[in-house]
């Protein structure tokens, strides 16, 4: 009978170690979730950080290249409201050269035909001014042209 208490005081003491054995390789764990979850944690802020910073620099260039192309833009409609004041004085002298072309062939068709039938001034009229839109278009398409 000794020797069953015996044993069992062994026993007791043995689990007693591994009791101790095992806190402490509970404990041991939770320091090693603890550093996992710190690491964790800075690595977070880290790539928090440097993806902000990579955001950050991305928009600066993005902002950069939308003031470039603003300006681009600006200078471009500079040069289309030039080039469309260019073309409307064009079309004036155009109109002018037209005028005094019809005004000439007014007054040449009036001394020779003084009973001439109204309609043939304006079929005349209408001729020019269909020149005239062909002219204006092609000009509409150089600019076009030009644009491109």
């Amino acid at each position: 009978m000794k020797e069953i208490f015996e044993e069992l005081e062994v026993e007791v003491d043995q689990n007693v170690v591994h009791i101790k054995h095992d806190e402490i390789e509970q404990k041991n764990l939770l320091i090693t979730n603890g550093n996992l979850i710190a690491d964790c944690l800075s690595k977070d802020v880290f790539y928090t950080a440097t993806d902000y910073v990579l955001i950050v620099f991305r928009f600066s260039d993005m902002h950069k290249a939308l003031h470039a192309a603003q300006k681009r833009i600006a200078k471009l409609e500079y040069e289309i409201y030039n080039m469309q004041n260019k073309i409307q004085n064009d079309d004036h002298d155009v109109m002018r050269h037209y005028d005094s072309r019809v005004e000439r062939e007014n007054l040449s068709t009036g001394k020779k035909h003084s009973d001439a039938v109204p309609n043939h001034n304006s079929t005349a009229l209408d001729s020019l001014i269909k020149e005239l839109h062909a002219k204006i278009n092609a000009l509409y398409d150089l600019n076009k042209r030009w644009r491109a």
